[in-house]
């Protein structure tokens, strides 16, 4: 047994959080520890890294005590496994009057989606701005938060950056139409278009800005989507490495947006005029969703689309 009582705070706090002490040695550390008046910030160290549960809840104990403050508070929220304690230390930080802005947070960070919930429901009731909706949609699990949240961001004018935020983040499908629905009356750009295009899944929706996006460009003719991707396909398949997703361009390798333009004159023209990105919306609505996936899954996609003869 080490001879603990030369050992400062710094030392003791190491010990009872050290994967390789033992059981007794760390509970001889914590007892010493605790005649030492350790600080908050000690304490919530503990919290934060020791494995043993109960020195765990001894900690938080302790640090109950010593009147801490609403950001050590967050931070145990944000790093404590325990899910028990996660829940203590909310229901003391709710006695606190926690900012909106410690909310977000908790609601950003926090591991627990229960919490993220109880927390989220809180801050819909303290006038949350509209960045503070934005992250109860995006963050929070329940459909009936981020339902009331989305309804309340409307009443409050959102921004087309904030309807293209939730239409990019929201996992909500329904949600992401909404906001899509909502940003395609506002005047959008033609960036804001290409978002509703990849990333909602309304159909009439990604129709509808896909004519508008057109419109805007002034792209007057016929573009069959399905001849484009086969021949991007086979021009794939025929040069293999080719394709390389995480440029639109690298060399005489492209993504799926970038072949487009490279093939068709009209993406050409767009890409020049624009960025790849709305030139592959414009051209291939159809797939923009593919736009950003790994070279392995686009790949096999392509391959689903070829004519050529596979080698």
């Amino acid at each position: 047994m080490q001879n603990l009582e030369s050992k400062s705070n710094y030392e003791l706090r190491g010990i009872i959080t050290d994967s390789d002490s033992s059981e007794s040695l760390k509970n001889s550390a914590w007892e010493l520890l605790k005649e030492k008046s350790p600080t908050n910030s000690e304490l919530t160290y503990i919290i934060r890294w020791c494995s043993s549960e109960s020195l765990k809840n001894s900690a938080w104990e302790l640090l109950k005590e010593k009147s801490p403050t609403n950001s050590e508070l967050t931070y145990i929220i944000e790093y404590c496994s325990s899910e028990s304690l996660k829940n203590s230390t909310w229901e003391l930080l709710k006695e606190k009057s926690p900012t909106n802005s410690e909310l977000t947070y908790i609601i950003e960070c926090c591991s627990s989606e229960s919490l993220k919930n109880s927390v989220g429901e809180l801050l819909k009731e303290k006038s949350p701005t509209n960045s503070e909706l934005t992250y109860i949609i995006e963050y929070c699990s329940s459909e009936s938060l981020k339902n009331s949240a989305w309804e309340l961001l409307k009443e409050k004018s959102p921004t087309n950056s904030e309807l293209t935020y939730i239409i990019r983040w929201c996992s909500s499908e329904s949600l992401k139409n909404s906001a899509g629905e909502l940003l395609k009356e506002k005047s959008p750009t033609n960036s804001e278009l290409t978002y509703i295009i990849e990333c909602c899944s309304s159909e009439s929706l990604k129709n509808s800005a896909w004519e508008l996006l057109k419109e805007k460009l002034g792209i007057t003719e016929d573009i069959d989507q399905e001849a484009l991707i086969t021949e991007i396909a086979n021009e794939v398949l025929s040069r293999p490495g080719s394709l390389k997703m995480n440029n639109w361009h690298c060399g005489t390798s492209h993504c799926i947006a970038g072949w487009a333009c490279v093939i068709n004159p009209v993406g050409m023209r767009v890409e020049k005029e624009h960025s790849t990105q709305i030139a592959g919306s414009a051209l291939l609505p159809k797939y923009a969703h593919m736009f950003y996936v790994e070279d392995d899954v686009a790949l096999e996609f392509l391959k689903t689309k070829a004519t050529v003869t596979i080698q």
